[in-house]
C-alpha cells in the first residue's frame, strides 16, 4: 500500500511540474516583446494641405468627405518571425485604419499603409490619437 501512494505522489508531482512548464511557456510567448506608440494627427478643413513629419503620422489638412494615406516602414531585427498587432485609439478609430496583424520574417522590413477617411459630416478641427503596436513572437 505504501508503494502505491508513493507512485501516485510521484505521478502527481510530475503532472504539476509539466503544468508549471506549460504555464510559464504560454505566458512567455503570449506577452509582447515590445510595445511602441506612434502619434497620429490630422486637421479637418479646407483647403487640403500636407504635413511632413518623421516622428508621428501626420495627414495634414483633409476636407470633409476626403481621405489620405501614409506609408510606414516596420522592421524586424530579431532572428525569429514576429507578429505586429496594431491598435488605433478610440478618438480616431472611426477615421484611421491599418492592417493588423502584420507578420515580418527575421531581419526584414515591410511597408504598410495607414488610411484616413473623413466622413462628409465631420466637424472641422484638429484631431489626434495614437496607434499602439504590440510586437510578439510568431
Amino acid at each position: 500500500m505504501g508503494r502505491g501512494k508513493g507512485k501516485s505522489l510521484l505521478i502527481f508531482l510530475v503532472c504539476i511540474l509539466i503544468a508549471g512548464f506549460v504555464l510559464v511557456f504560454t505566458i512567455f510567448y503570449s506577452l509582447p516583446l515590445e510595445r511602441k506608440t506612434v502619434g497620429v494627427k490630422f486637421i479637418v478643413g479646407e483647403p487640403p494641405g500636407f504635413d511632413l513629419n518623421t516622428s508621428e503620422i501626420t495627414f495634414g489638412r483633409v476636407p470633409p468627405g476626403g481621405g489620405s494615406y501614409r506609408k510606414i516602414t516596420l522592421g524586424n531585427q530579431h532572428n525569429f518571425t514576429v507578429e505586429l498587432k496594431a491598435y488605433v485609439s478610440k478618438d480616431i478609430s472611426s477615421f484611421v485604419t491599418i492592417q493588423s496583424p502584420i507578420i515580418i520574417t527575421p531581419y526584414n522590413v515591410t511597408t504598410v499603409p495607414v488610411n484616413l477617411v473623413v466622413p462628409q459630416d465631420t466637424a472641422w478641427g484638429h484631431y489626434s490619437g495614437e496607434i499602439l503596436f504590440e510586437i510578439r513572437r510568431k
